[in-house]
């Protein structure tokens, strides 16, 4: 669909409700009615749901149709949730597009553009995909809005949000937009202790401070006629999409590849996620329930049948859907496909991004041959944490580690022993201990009542390496200031900190790059030489390069600046985005001895050290 064409549906179609039906409370007035009372052991009991709280875990079990469940999260759990993951979820967009453009009339037509044209549509292809009655499809979002007076709409837009983005991504080709990371495995039979199932799972989400601060295990038991199921999740989020596993022993991942090829007519691909837990009790259900979605943008499901023992990763976006099957005994999915119906689709735009999916893959595989055959729990919950870069053997905090500055989950799955450890404390969460839960099939709520709490504890590689520990805490405040608050200026500041800390290109040109964003070119150039300096990251090395000869034209020293702009588009390892903005800049600069650089023409990747636009819209 063209601009024009997005315009005129988005005039023509109403906005997708905000009312909750007055039905709804008519019919449900006894759960409305109900209170919440404490238990003794720290948590609390509402109707048939019951909330524990364990070693800093949310432990939730809910009983009932969709809006009941939904309503019984809300209210046990609506100090948590109105502590903001909601409300932050729902800004994902917007701060996006204003990191991105400022806080001009582009941004404000933007955001415009992505609520009417691209979330309502996707929202309308949800209810759609879901069919039934708005009260039906809706009821989730109704029960949680209920419960906890958190806006229809505000819940809405934390739904589609990152289908959203992922559409201004692929409609922008990366000149605006951001991803998400996420990595997932399964190992069995040879490739661990006594044969057993394994599965690893990082979810990477940009909500440090909210989604890790709330770490929230749920167990859906419905009464429709659906499976048992539960969720790995934060508080609020009550959505099972992301991560989980049903009482058939499926277990579902999901991760973001940005697509070129996307629709504002598709559905979330967190619902097909949802219908899998719900619906599915084999691998070939699963298969059928995502060859029949047609998400917005791309997409990958980490799908493993712990019953069948073996496992798959669903590629799909608007376009096309493929099915990369397991060979041999292990399985790993991070954020690229690999089939050639989806490979032509995949927006290659963004080389920082793929090599750092394809370096996570490949670190996983080799820690997993490592074990040589006996992998076990504590084995894999180090391999969430490992902190190495495959690609120069280095420990760091980006990029191309396993532990994410913003992997706000963890878990490591034992499906034979009816076992799950969750990882408790801040991003990353792997780096702390992973308290033990039963799964869905193994769910006994007065066992779990009685049960003393058990942690397990990971020993990655790399993760004590002097200063690497600050640093990171010092990326994730520079994250927080800048994506939540778009002040460059104190991300630069605490960039500087890290930088301080753990010696790192990476570091360095991300610094230099919230200093250029923060309008403060002088202060920008003493990182950038120090990027340039080193000779183990040669793709940091060049994007240094490439700023260093910005930031000379923008201060006269044109000679100097032509010098840098023509050797990196001799560079083999500048990839071809930055050839044409370095070739774009000689050319303006011409003859000129200056040539100006705005502060929002270059604009940092907040959760990578690379820049996802090199001269203004290019």
């Amino acid at each position: 669909m063209n601009v024009i064409a997005a315009l005129r549906h988005a005039f023509r179609r109403r906005a997708v409700s905000g009312r909750v039906p007055g039905g709804l409370r008519r019919r449900y007035r006894a759960l409305y009615e109900a209170r919440v009372e404490p238990t003794p052991d720290g948590g609390a009991c509402f109707g048939r749901a019951r909330l524990w709280r364990r070693a800093g875990v949310n432990v939730l079990r809910v009983v009932g149709d969709q809006f009941e469940m939904s309503f019984q999260h809300g209210r046990l759990l609506e100090a948590e949730i109105a502590r903001g993951t909601l409300l932050q979820t729902s800004l994902l967009v917007r701060n996006t597009i204003r990191n991105s453009f400022g806080n001009g009339a582009l941004s404000l037509l933007l955001n415009w553009y992505a609520d009417k044209c691209i979330s309502e549509p996707i929202v309308r292809s949800g209810l759609a995909y879901l069919g039934g009655s708005p009260e039906q499809s809706l009821g989730e979002v109704y029960g949680m809005s209920e419960s906890c007076r958190v806006p229809v709409r505000t819940i809405l837009r934390g739904v589609v949000g990152p289908e959203t983005a992922q559409v201004l991504l692929g409609l922008s080709e990366a000149k605006v937009g951001g991803g998400l990371q996420c990595s997932s495995f399964a190992a069995w039979g040879s490739a661990t202790r006594d044969g057993e199932m394994i599965i690893g799972r990082n979810t990477d989400y940009p909500l440090n401070g909210y989604y890790d601060a709330n770490p929230t295990v749920i167990y859906f038991e419905p009464t429709d006629g659906a499976h048992r199921y539960m969720t790995i999740t934060s508080a609020g989020f009550h959505i099972p999409g992301i991560c989980g596993m049903n009482e058939h022993g499926l277990f579902i991942g999901v991760h973001v590849v940005p697509a070129s090829t996307v629709s504002e007519l598709g559905i979330p691909v967190f619902l097909a996620g949802h219908e899998i837990l719900r619906r599915a009790g084999s691998l070939d259900e699963a298969a059928a329930l995502l060859d029949a979605a047609r998400p917005a943008a791309g997409w990958s499901y980490h799908v493993v049948s712990t019953r069948e023992r073996t496992a798959f990763t669903f590629e799909l976006c608007n376009a096309a859907v493929a099915r990369r099957p397991c060979r041999g005994d292990v399985h790993i999915t991070t954020n690229h496909w690999t089939q050639p119906a989806t490979l032509p689709h995949q927006l290659t735009a963004i080389s920082t991004f793929t090599a750092d999916s394809n370096a996570r893959a490949e670190r996983m595989r080799m820690l997993i041959d490592a074990a040589h055959g006996a992998l076990d729990a504590a084995g894999a919950a180090a391999i969430l944490a490992d902190t190495i870069d495959p690609v120069s053997g280095r420990a760091r905090c980006f990029p191309n580690v396993v532990a994410a500055n913003h992997t706000v989950s963890s878990s490591v799955w034992r499906p034979d022993a009816h076992t799950v450890y969750v990882g408790v404390g801040s991003a990353p969460t792997s780096h702390g201990p992973f308290l033990a839960v039963p799964t869905p099939d193994a769910l006994d709520p007065e066992a779990l009542a009685l049960a003393p709490i058990e942690l397990l504890d990971a020993a990655p590689r790399g993760a004590g390496a002097p200063g690497l520990a600050e640093a990171r805490q010092w990326v994730i405040a520079a994250r927080i200031a800048f994506e939540y608050h778009n002040d460059a200026g104190a991300a630069a500041d605490m960039m500087a900190c890290a930088a301080a800390h753990f010696d790192d290109p990476a570091l360095d040109l991300a610094w230099a790059l919230m200093e250029i964003r923060a309008g403060r070119f002088d202060r920008a150039r003493g990182p950038v030489e120090r990027a340039i300096d080193q000779d183990w990251d040669p793709r940091r090395s060049v994007i240094a390069r490439y700023l260093r000869g910005r930031l000379a034209a923008d201060r006269g020293s044109a000679d100097t600046a032509r010098a840098d702009l023509r050797a990196v588009q001799s560079n083999q390892h500048a990839e071809d985005r930055l050839v044409t903005a370095a070739r774009t800049a000689e050319r303006k600069l011409g003859r000129r001895a200056r040539l100006r650089l705005r502060a929002t023409e270059i604009i940092p990747m907040g959760w990578l050290p690379d820049a996802f636009r090199y001269f203004g819209l290019l």
